[in-house]
């Protein structure tokens, strides 16, 4: 005789408190405008950490040749927020350690390259 696997509905327990509460976070689905620009915030600021200060110096010159005082001031604010060592990011950066993982290359020991 064949044994079910599926659970009997007796033997199974479910409360209400679990159906109602979901560990997923309630999601907000966005037009795809805004899913684009957000993606590309993520991408500048992940894979090009240097563009935002390149871009606020862009600004200050810009700012130096309309000879207009507000933006010159800030522009400058911009730039100096933005190269002002803060505690997230140290004046010094601190030596790197040489970490080798398993998607280098191995160095012979030999020095020549076996093939």
């Amino acid at each position: 005789m064949e044994q079910d696997s599926t659970p009997r509905k007796d033997l199974v327990r479910i409360d209400d408190q679990s159906l109602n509460s979901s560990p997923i976070p309630k999601q907000e689905v966005l037009d795809e405008d805004s899913y684009t620009e957000a993606l590309s915030e993520i991408i500048k600021r992940d894979f090009f950490p240097s563009l935002l200060t390149l871009e606020a110096q862009h600004d200050y010159v810009d700012a130096w040749n309309t000879n207009n005082p507000e933006l010159i001031k800030e522009a400058t604010r911009k730039l100096t927020e933005l190269t002002t060592p803060t505690a997230k990011t140290p004046a010094t950066p601190k030596t790197a350690t040489v970490v080798r993982g398993e998607w280098d290359t191995p160095i012979s020991s030999s020095g020549t390259d076996r093939r």
